[in-house]
């Protein structure tokens, strides 16, 4: 057993960087800055974000849900598409 294990994984800008793709869940690091446009039809999952630094507002048809350090939000597999806007932002992205 490894004493210090660590994983490394990408860090770049406004996509989503591959963490653990394992059979039974994805997760993926988002460092957003600015807007972005994140499409899940694709998805046939719930996704689920984890702000893990700054903080984040989420448009989802008109609504607007704020997320800061800590918060967690699940979009429901039937959400198709969101808009992220954001100064500076780290977020967990997990699926199944």
């Amino acid at each position: 057993m490894q004493e210090h294990y660590k994983t490394d994984y990408l860090k770049d800008l406004n996509t989503s960087n591959k963490l653990v793709h394992s059979p039974y869940f994805k997760s993926n690091y988002l460092k957003i800055q600015g807007t972005l446009q994140k499409e899940y039809s694709s998805v046939d999952s719930f996704v689920v974000y984890i702000c893990v630094e700054g903080s984040i507002k989420i448009d989802y048809e008109n609504k607007m849900y704020t997320l800061i350090k800590d918060d967690t939000i699940l979009f429901p597999a039937c959400i198709n598409h969101i808009k992220i806007k954001s100064n500076q932002v780290c977020i967990l992205e997990i699926s199944i």
